[in-house]
């Protein structure tokens, strides 16, 4: 028996940086047969019914309404709608977000583990502001739509940051919240100089040991591996919205060799930074 989805997308081309805006509907039961991955952020709100996510390592994820998933690109899963009845969702995907345009909102789209995925709730009278509009809009296109829908878009993926934020808060234990705190606010400030491990360390107040220890349970990585992602995503965003060569790119993030630049970038996004840039160029 085939599947029955039916769709409400946007039909003209959307504004950097978004690739897709749509709704849609899943017709009772139904599973993807194989894993898939996005060269972008795949962002999916549950509207109603219930849903899991699958990846190969045989961590899942289930979403019940208003419940919002984050993957990032690269990350392979598959999907499983576990409804009998209809499951309504809505789907965005996104190229990282410039910081110097978004913001901490895109420091917090874009955080986490590196390489996983993470899920918040919204509030109902979040969905009850947003939603109906959206829905109108994506499903046509008269003139002056294409700007309304990156708006609305951009004020979705802003309530969704500030839940992610409210809930990474409340997850931290409160003895360590400020020291921690502290760390991430020493990161923002300095990421594009040399910074150790000793440094973050006494930023917090901790000796390193635990440092490492209090920010890895926080954040699920080591401090370092967060301030390489936190670098190597600000360097995304220069390839993609700025001029700058990659030596300069290299420098303005905080590598003092543009070949040790390329390596870890070529590791982090799976391809070189001119690659990178022709790509989202021609995007």
């Amino acid at each position: 028996m085939p599947l029955k989805i039916t769709q409400v997308k946007f039909p003209e081309v959307l504004l950097p940086p978004f690739r897709l805006a749509n709704f849609l509907d899943y017709h009772g039961r139904m599973s993807e047969s194989g894993y898939h991955r996005h060269d972008a952020y795949q962002v999916v709100l549950v509207l109603s019914g219930q849903m899991a996510f699958h990846r190969p390592d045989a961590v899942s994820l289930k979403l019940d309404p208003r419940d919002v998933i984050v993957i990032p690109p690269g990350l392979p899963h598959t999907w499983e709608i576990r409804s009998e009845s209809i499951c309504s969702t809505f789907a965005v995907l996104h190229d990282p977000l410039a910081p110097e345009r978004y913001g901490q909102m895109a420091d917090v789209l874009g955080g986490g583990a590196p390489g996983d995925w993470w899920k918040v709730n919204l509030a109902p009278e979040t969905l009850d502001a947003l939603m109906p509009a959206l829905r109108e809009v994506c499903g046509a296109a008269p003139l002056g739509t294409c700007g309304v829908l990156y708006a609305q878009l951009i004020l979705f993926l802003a309530h969704v940051a500030r839940a992610r934020t409210a809930e990474l808060a409340a997850e931290r234990p409160g003895p360590v919240r400020d020291p921690i705190r502290r760390s991430l606010d020493h990161i923002e400030a300095h990421y594009h100089e040399p910074v150790s491990l000793d440094d973050l360390a006494a930023a917090a107040g901790l000796g390193v040991s635990r440092f490492s220890e209090v920010f890895r349970a926080s954040f699920g990585c080591s401090p370092m591996r967060y301030l390489n992602e936190l670098r190597l995503r600000r360097a995304e965003a220069l390839l993609a919205f700025s001029d700058l060569d990659i030596k300069r790119i290299a420098g303005c993030v905080g590598y003092r060799s543009v070949h040790y630049f390329s390596r870890a970038f070529r590791r982090h996004a799976g391809q070189a930074p001119s690659a990178f840039r022709r790509r989202s160029a021609g995007s």
